[in-house]
């Protein structure tokens, strides 16, 4: 142990112990003030401020004495091996009273069957009450050699017990259990039989854990677990259901209690092993805390030995004993209580109902919106032969990322077991590293990504890692693969990078991920690495499985610390120097080679260099992405000169509907027309005939003397004048109506005609546009066939059978010309950027 760091091996927990042990002694505050200057937890942190604000107070009346502190103290003695307070002349800490968790909140009593809160007051206590069960203690194990029996009166860390090779022992201790049946018989005492329950016979739950290490040390952090079900059991045969929400809120003060009674210090602040007397006592305190009966619980009888990773930087934690759902179901019920749910939770509990639920089968329409030109990404996975994703994957990616438009949200795709549920994540892979570069080629300088935060770190003597903040819109763009099939995420991580999952001759640092999915194969022990002898053949850095500690330890060495991993890469970007040096026993110099990553991935050799490059790939990424955006858009155009079409034929039916109806008016018109003009004439001849009857008439008109003297011709040519004169009148004002009506008639036939001439002209024009656009229409289904998402996709009775198998429309004919299966169409219009389009999540 350094001499300048008597504390280094004292957990969070000892220092605090001895922070209150000697708060008076100035000495041991600046030497714990010291050594948390290598800590940056919170609870380091926390007790840093504190420690300071002692030693401030101190500082006026307390002179600190010159020389090295450590000189000065001396804490670093071994632990004794003792099994109870007493034997270290500590106090007795008595058991820490019964915790009044006054009145809890509980769900309010449902109204309806379906009432919201009902529901998650019915889920509450499911889960609550459906604790993880055992038969025998090895069915928690590794195997029956991991069980370590308590009912011999020792604990198995006294005497110190071997671990196994490449591993740390742990012991996690089961404080008790419930026996399953006796705890569902006192169940259908209080809530009544159930003819299709299934008798637990021989099953236990257990009420709580503790972790220690191999010398019996309670573990700093997340070292207890307490089972909810020891709780709710004794709530619920007080039918109080209603408060079994509570859980979450009260789980924290019971470990907190709990953790004071196990977790010990001696006179001198040092922890002491956790021995039977004081198991027995947590046992004891959660029984009485819980108000468990005696009849439903077992003293504490075994602990199991846990062989945890050695490399592994991070402790194990305690066994998963409660319901994954139960936090989540008490926030769901506050947010619920308090109608600040969002529309997923709302949907979710029945509050509202999906406005515009639909049946993706029949029609195609509703499919149609998500697998347009214009919300397909411009990027796909490219996978070997071309094949692209069918129409429903292609819909769902497409809908992932339009749906959420970048916010928080949640899209579900279901589908049976090998539907390619799993084949569509790799395409929002790609769609997620395209969404990054187009962020990254914002930015004109890369070191402009980076600012600095003045945070470092040393690593020697006068080396130090200085820490930079990434700009905030490159975060985000990350994907994390999770499961409760461990096994089943590994593998979609490890598949992304191997070079056959990839169709296209291209690599992204593939000597590194080479490394990275072959340990065995680079260095690490067979212990360590549990992939595969064979050599796995990977095309770049892009996903690693990260799911425990020994993948990310691994990963570590692999990528970052390997003497050909990513560090010695960008030293050589950097300009430093790479070289390695092999020296004989003397130290002398006998060869100096450069490591393999430099001579495969080829660095750039100056700062200039390096933006040089980055200037060139920034380039050809945006004009390659301008490119497929712009052939993307003429796709969409062309799709929406497809769906014009049969709205451009309608029209000319209706058109052309108009037109008999038109030259009809005008026919009529004409006739009347015709009819006008022979009435007009007719009028205006007899007309005429009556004023030349009249003019004759008037010249025989009597003298002057026959009308002076009123003879009786006179009378007699006066009437018959008068007569013809009324004649005359009358047959002129029937003319006059004569050429009205005439006019009339017409102007009607001018405004039919202009009318017929209107339309025919109109015709003319859409029969053409119409000419125009069926011409265009063929050309496009030319180059895409069926593909062109119009009135006629998907049509008759096999749409079903389609929608499985067909693939996104809008792909090029080209492209359908390298695919083996006809049916299974290219998402993208690679025509002649085929490679290119393929190939751009490799342009950063």
């Amino acid at each position: 142990m350094p001499a300048n760091r008597p504390f280094l091996r004292s957990t969070i927990f000892d220092l605090n112990a001895i922070y209150e042990a000697r708060l008076s002694d100035a000495v041991a505050l600046k030497s714990l003030a010291a050594e948390l200057t290598f800590r940056n937890t919170p609870k380091a942190k926390e007790l840093e401020r504190k420690v300071q604000q002692a030693l401030d107070r101190m500082s006026c009346s307390l002179p600190f004495r010159n020389g090295p502190i450590q000189q000065e103290l001396h804490l670093e003695a071994p632990v004794p091996n003792i099994n109870s307070n007493a034997s270290h002349g500590s106090t007795p800490v008595p058991d820490p009273p019964i915790e009044d968790l006054g009145p809890l909140p509980s769900f309010r009593l449902p109204t309806g069957p379906d009432e919201s809160l009902g529901i998650l007051a019915a889920w509450t206590a499911l889960e609550a009450l459906s604790p993880q069960t055992y038969r025998k203690p090895e069915d928690l194990a590794a195997d029956r050699h991991c069980v370590a029996d308590l009912t011999g009166g020792a604990v198995p860390w006294k005497p110190r017990e071997l671990s196994r090779r490449n591993k740390q022992l742990y012991y996690q201790v089961m404080l008790g259990a419930i026996p399953m049946d006796c705890a569902t018989d006192e169940l259908i005492k209080a809530f009544g039989e159930d003819e299709e329950r299934s008798r637990r016979e021989r099953e236990k739950a257990v009420i709580a854990a503790i972790l220690v290490d191999r010398d019996g040390n309670v573990l700093e952090s997340d070292a207890i677990a307490v089972s909810s079900f020891a709780w709710a059991l004794p709530m619920a045969l007080q039918l109080k259901l209603q408060s079994l929400g509570a859980w979450s809120k009260i789980e924290r003060i019971i470990q907190d209690r709990l953790e004071k009674i196990v977790r010990r210090f001696d006179d001198d602040g040092r922890p002491i092993p956790l021995d039977l007397a004081t198991i027995h006592r947590a046992y004891a305190w959660l029984v009485k805390q819980f108000h468990l009966p005696a009849h439903l619980v077992e003293p504490p009888s075994f602990a199991l030995r846990i062989y945890h990773y050695y490399r592994s930087k991070s402790p194990p934690e305690a066994s998963l004993l409660n319901s994954f759902f139960l936090t989540d179901l008490a926030s769901a019920a506050s947010l619920v209580e308090a109608k600040r749910c969002g529309a997923g939770l709302r949907r979710y509990l029945g509050i509202e109902k999906a406005a515009n639920a639909q049946n993706i089968f029949p029609p195609s329409q509703s499919v149609e919106p998500f697998v347009t030109p214009r919300v397909i990404p411009s990027v796909r996975w490219p996978l070997s032969g071309g094949h692209p994703l069918v129409l429903l994957q292609q819909a769902a990616v497409n809908a992932a990322r339009t749906e959420l438009g970048g916010v928080p949200g949640i899209i579900a795709v279901n589908g049976p077991p090998g539907t390619g549920k799993t084949t569509l994540l790799r395409d929002l892979v790609a769609a997620c590293v395209l969404d990054r570069a187009a962020v990254m080629a914002r930015f004109d300088d890369p070191n402009a990504a980076f600012s600095t935060t003045g945070q470092r770190m040393a690593v020697g003597e006068n080396a130090f890692f200085h820490f930079y903040r990434l700009n905030a819109s490159l975060r985000g763009h990350e994907i994390l693969v999770a499961s409760s099939n461990n096994k089943a995420v590994e593998n979609v991580s490890l598949e992304l990078p191997v070079k056959k999952a990839c169709g296209r001759d291209f690599g992204y640092f593939p000597s590194i991920s080479d490394i990275v999915a072959n340990p065995r194969r680079f260095g690490a022990s067979e212990d360590e690495a549990e992939t595969p002898e064979n050599e796995i053949e990977t095309w770049g850095l892009i996903a690693a499985a990260l799911g425990n500690a020994k993948n990310r330890f691994l990963f570590q060495q692999s990528f970052w610390w390997h003497e050909n991993g990513f560090r010695i890469y960008l030293k050589a970007a950097k300009g430093d120097s790479v070289v390695i040096e092999i020296k004989d026993d003397g130290g002398r110099i006998i060869e100096r080679k450069t490591p393999q990553v430099i001579l495969d991935e080829k660095p750039p050799e100056s700062a200039s260099a390096a933006n040089a490059a980055w200037a060139k790939a920034r380039r050809r990424f945006l004009a390659l992405k301008a490119e497929i955006e712009a052939e993307l858009q003429a796709l969409e155009l062309a799709r929406q000169e497809c769906l014009r079409l049969p709205e451009a034929e309608r029209q000319l039916r209706l058109l052309e509907a108009q037109q008999a109806p038109a030259v009809a008016a005008v026919e009529a018109l004409s006739e009347t027309h015709r009819r006008r003009l022979t009435e007009e004439k007719a009028f205006e001849a007899a007309l005429q005939r009556r004023a030349d009857f009249r003019a004759k008439h008037r010249l025989g008109k009597p003298g002057f003397f026959s009308r002076l003297f009123g003879t009786s011709a006179w009378h007699v040519w006066r009437t018959e004048d008068e007569r013809l004169a009324t004649a005359v009148h009358s047959a002129q004002r029937d003319l006059e109506a004569a050429e009205r009506a005439l006019n009339d008639a017409a102007a009607e036939l001018r405004d039919a005609a202009e009318r017929l001439r209107t339309l025919d002209d109109r015709l003319g024009k859409e029969r053409a546009a119409l000419q125009a656009r069926r011409e265009a229409v063929v050309k496009i289904r030319c180059r895409l066939g069926d593909r062109v998402l119009d009135a006629s996709f998907l049509p008759g009775p096999m749409m079903r059978s389609r929608l499985r198998c067909l693939g996104c429309p809008t792909a090029c004919t080209e492209s359908v010309k390298t695919c083996s299966r006809p049916h299974l169409l290219c998402t993208r219009p690679l025509s002649t950027q085929r490679r290119r389009r393929s190939c751009i999540t490799s342009a950063f």
